[in-house]
Parts: C-alpha cells; structure tokens; sequence
C-alpha cells in the first residue's frame, strides 16, 4: 500500500471513529444552546469529505447517514427524530450531499492566484448571504403565525452585521498570513452546512410529508427551512466555518509537510 493510501485510509478511519463518538457521547455531537438543538457531526464529515476527496469522503458522508438512522432506531422515540429510522430520510440526502461537498469541493479549489479583490468578493457574497437569511428569516417567521413575536429585529441585525465583519477580519488576517491558498475554506464550511440541511429537510417534505405536517402543523417547506435557518442553521454554519477551518489547514499543512 502506497503512503498517500495508508494516509488517507488512516485518516478515513480517525474520521468515522470520531462521528461515532460524537453520535453515541450525550453532549458532544448535539448540544443544546438556549433551548435550541445543535448539529456538530457534519464538521468532522466536512473535514473528512474536503481532505480525502471523492473516494472516501463519500463513504464517510454514508456513514454518517447510516450512523443518524442506527441511533435513530435505537432511541428515537417521538418527534422528528422518528424520520431518521427510513434510510431515505436518514441515508439518502447524505449521500447525495457528500458527492455535492465533494464536487463542489473541488470547483473552488480550482479558483486560484486569482486577485485579492476576486477573493473578497467571494467571501463577502458568502456571508452576506449568510448575514441576509438570519434576517429575513426571523422578519419571515414573526410574520407567518407570529412565531419569533418578540424578538427585536435591530438585534437581529447588529448580530448579522457583526458575523459579517468578523468574517471578512478573520478572511483578512489569513491573507495577512500569506495563507491565500486557503481562502475558499471558511467560505465551503458555511455553503455545505447550508446544503445538507436543506437536502435532510427536503427529503423530509418529499419522502414524509404527512408526518412532518402531524408534527410541525404545516407542509409549507419554506416555512420550516426559515425555522431551521432561524435558529439551528445558522449557528451550526457558523460553528462548522470557526471549528472546521483551522482543523483542515492544520491537517493539510501536517500532511503536505510530512
């Protein structure tokens, strides 16, 4: 077996290891922050499908889904969590997610020595996004059912506004750094967090609708992604751009310098 293999099937290996004791371990994999349920598995499935490429940064996305459904089955006894039984909710948009991640991957990788004024645009167009669906997803849900009544908007977005300048500061002080070549990276933790859950919650409306609607009151897709967006998205995007960054540099450079 060649060195590059035995890496990347140590790598492989490290990776699953560490979803599985992120998928069993209370507290780790999910947490709870002020009410509101917190995916982190996907950043080491992130970390694995954007260091390891196409041939197992599949199967670790697989894994993943096969994971979600055995604990499912295991310990989901009532809300939404019962879906993640059906490996068509569970399974299925994780995979099709690990072949977007990975492709997609690779397309902005491709965007190299091109200029600093290119690159700002990018990251800025990234988080802006980022910055307007916080917005106009509390603005959505306080007007659809009154859900989010109370919340000030003004905080809102002075919080938005303040995830959007510390991106841009941290982006900087990599190209301060001469770290260029990594510049895509914050930008592709946040795009593939977005993804996966959009695709787990359209699996959802496709495959279940009717036991979404028995548990959420309605079928309205765009409702309960501005939900989700609301409060889970957005915090596990931003949790899988400063925890899954400095984790993959450091990975690559280990491994480029070995």
């Amino acid at each position: 077996m060649k060195k590059k293999e035995l890496v990347e099937l140590t790598t492989a290996s490290i990776i699953i290891t560490i979803i599985i004791v992120m998928s069993i371990v209370p507290g780790i994999g999910y947490i709870t922050l002020g009410g509101v349920a917190i995916t982190l598995i996907h950043i080491p499935a992130l970390i694995g499908i954007f260091f390891l490429g196409k041939k197992y940064g599949i199967i670790i996305a697989s894994f993943f889904g096969l994971l979600s459904m055995l604990i499912a089955i295991v310990s989901a006894v009532d809300g939404i969590d019962v879906a993640f039984k059906y490996p068509h909710v569970s399974v299925l948009p994780r995979v099709i997610w690990g072949v977007i991640s990975v492709y997609g991957f690779r397309l902005l990788k491709r965007i190299k020595n091109d200029s600093m004024k290119f690159k700002v645009i990018i990251n800025i167009i990234v988080v802006s996004i980022v910055s307007l669906l916080m917005v106009l997803s509390v603005l959505f849900l306080r007007r659809e059912g009154n859900v989010l009544s109370g919340t000030n908007i003004y905080l809102v977005i002075g919080i938005a506004s303040f995830i959007e300048i510390l991106f841009i500061f941290t982006f900087l002080k990599f190209e301060n750094k001469k770290r260029d070549t990594y510049f895509y990276i914050p930008a592709a933790f946040i795009i593939f967090t977005f993804a996966h859950t959009i695709l787990v919650f359209l699996a959802l409306f496709i495959f279940m609708p009717s036991f979404v609607e028995e548990i959420t009151g309605t079928t309205h897709f765009f409702s309960i992604l501005m939900a989700e967006i609301a409060t889970n998205g957005i915090i596990e995007a931003l949790l899988a751009m400063f925890l899954g960054t400095p984790i993959y540099i450091a990975l690559n450079n280990r491994y480029q310098n070995a």
